[in-house]
């Protein structure tokens, strides 16, 4: 079975280029969103795998996101594992990020050995068990 994955981003081409990415490495169930907000409405009526959210953005940027996840205010994605794409990866957001708990970045230029890396690290963690129905799902943007 394919993970199901949201790529949180404000670049469309950014964005695009997550989604193809993803879909090589055999990720056929790909949701996306332009910034933290759509993302939370998303993450309240499904559960995802993995999470690939830009760290700037308007609206709600992906810390703030990840906060509102952490606090649980999309219950079946509160532990999801989260890998936040940024071009500023200093050591003060690492550290603001990794309390939070994300151990994962990609910075900024996206490659494909980052992506694969990435989803491959983040799926063997693992998330929040899910059920059969939650995992079957079939309500997703491809």
């Amino acid at each position: 079975m394919s993970p199901k994955v949201l790529v949180v981003e404000d670049n469309i081409a950014i964005r695009m280029l997550l989604k193809e990415l993803l879909k090589a490495e055999g990720v056929m169930r790909v949701s996306e969103a332009p910034n933290g907000l759509e993302a939370l409405q998303k993450l309240r009526d499904r559960a995802f795998d993995v999470i690939f959210a830009d760290l700037e953005m308007p609206e709600m940027d992906g810390l703030d996101l990840l906060r509102q996840l952490r606090s649980g205010a999309a219950p079946q994605n509160r532990s999801t594992p989260f890998i936040m794409v940024t071009a500023h990866a200093s050591r003060d957001v690492v550290k603001r990020v990794g309390a939070l708990g994300v151990r994962d970045f990609i910075v900024k230029p996206v490659t494909a050995g980052q992506v694969n890396s990435k989803l491959k690290s983040a799926l063997s963690r693992g998330s929040t068990p899910r059920t059969d129905a939650q995992r079957d799902e079939d309500a997703w943007e491809l």
